[in-house]
């Protein structure tokens, strides 16, 4: 795992080697929106969430954490749960209101 800072945005890489397949990656982004709070389970129960609010520090606006292909549709399904229950745009965790997406590429 390497993770790089730059400015108020942090990088974190979890995949090897892509070999030319698209990487996908979990993007954590600081909200101000009313935030629906997520439990420890629901953090540490996916290692790219858990890792995005690990590098989620105080002066941090975004995480990006760069995952293997084959995680795209798990990690899919876990945020669109997390946004399924949620009433709200935003999540909640360790005092830090936050936005998830999905990105590939």
């Amino acid at each position: 795992m390497t993770a790089v800072e730059c400015d108020s945005a942090r990088f974190v890489n979890l995949a090897h080697a892509s070999d030319g397949i698209q990487p996908t990656s979990l993007v954590l982004t600081d909200s101000d929106a009313e935030a629906t709070p997520l439990s420890p389970t629901e953090v540490l129960s996916m290692p790219e969430l858990q890792n995005a609010v690990a590098y989620f520090g105080e002066n941090t606006d975004s995480v990006r954490v760069r995952t293997q292909s084959e995680r795209r549709a798990a990690l899919e399904e876990h945020v669109d749960a997390l946004h399924e229950r949620a009433p709200t745009p935003a999540f909640e965790f360790g005092g830090r209101s936050f936005e998830l997406s999905v990105v590939v590429g």
